[in-house]
């Protein structure tokens, strides 16, 4: 994984060289045509966004997955959001330490003495 200071020095540059097609055209399809053609991708273009566009997180999110090059992005993000209102409707399961492999009351993995159907002491 790259490092944030390398992350940071990315969206610099890409600051610097998507700015003018802002100031030119003052279209965000423009300018996020420009970042995906320099593939400038998913927060890192949302954080270029709001550096050029000198907005909040809101407003760049609105630039970056309303623009018709952005479309993949825009569908992944939706169905997500459904995915997680969906998590949020469904009842919680609930299931007893014993049953996921919790010593009873211990908060921790144990291993079950090895039997004849079990004699490799596996973790369960």
């Amino acid at each position: 994984m790259k490092s944030d200071a390398e992350r940071s020095a990315r969206i610099a540059a890409w600051t610097e060289r998507a700015r003018p097609i802002w100031e030119t055209t003052g279209d965000t399809d423009a300018l996020q045509r420009f970042l995906k053609d320099n593939d400038c991708h998913g927060i890192e273009a949302v954080r270029v966004t709001m550096a050029v566009l000198n907005c909040d997180l809101t407003e760049a999110q609105r630039a970056f997955l309303g623009a018709p090059c952005r479309d993949t992005e825009r569908r992944f993000h939706d169905e997500a959001l459904k995915l997680l209102e969906r998590a949020e409707e469904a009842p919680m399961q609930h299931t007893a330490p014993s049953q996921v492999g919790l010593g009873p009351g211990k908060g921790a993995l144990w291993r079950s003495p090895p039997t004849a159907a079990n004699s490799s002491g596996a973790v369960r």
